[in-house]
């Protein structure tokens, strides 16, 4: 998909998307507005759950609105979007994000579980989970595009990912912008733990 466009890369990944729960393993986040459009073909109702350093509410970024810098916005279109962890964004992000109606955020300074439980009824019964790996402390995970201090650690993630498991039919997830340079070996066995985790958690 490198030398693809941005239309070209969407509507291959939601063609490849199949009818049982996915795990799938992006590079660029924008890959998760091509699952989710998949998903829509076998799923009518659900919303999803989107783990990020950053809100990803832009309109457009680098002359596109398919960009890992407009997932949520564009996931927003058509679902509800559970923000989690957020802890960068500019004010139109923040104007806008307050006006939809779709959009729930839970920043990462005053994170807990019980404001997740509190919000997971607002949600549809079946959801996607997205989760950038920036949604981590740099402490944990280096090698990534943008990383955010101030982030979870990895008992905070397993956490939240049990609580969502065990209110809510998970129909799918991802775990995306991994950007492997130097020294990321442990960083990329974490990763694969990740997967397996979320394997285990399913019912």
């Amino acid at each position: 998909l490198n030398d693809s466009t941005p239309e070209e890369m969407v509507e291959t990944i939601s063609l490849s998307i199949p009818n049982k729960f996915i795990l799938a393993i992006g590079g660029d986040h924008a890959t998760t507005i091509g699952t989710v459009k998949g998903l829509e073909k076998y799923h009518e109702e659900f919303s999803v759950i989107q783990f990020d350093a950053h809100a990803d509410f832009r309109d457009s970024w680098n002359n596109s609105s398919l960009n890992h810098a407009c997932v949520a916005k564009q996931v927003s279109k058509n679902r509800e979007v559970a923000l989690l962890g957020i802890r960068s964004m500019d004010i139109d992000e923040k104007t806008q994000i307050e006006n939809n109606e779709n959009v729930y955020l839970l920043n990462a300074y005053n994170f807990n579980l019980t404001k997740l439980k509190e919000l997971l009824p607002k949600l549809k019964d079946k959801v996607y989970i997205s989760i950038d790996v920036d949604i981590f402390d740099p402490s944990f995970i280096r090698n990534t595009g943008t990383p955010e201090p101030g982030g979870f650690n990895w008992n905070q993630v397993i956490a939240i990912l049990k609580t969502i498991f065990k209110e809510k039919e998970v129909i799918g997830a991802d775990i995306v912008e991994f950007a492997p340079k130097e020294n990321f070996q442990a960083e990329a066995y974490s990763l694969a733990k990740l997967v397996y985790k979320i394997m285990a958690m399913r019912p």
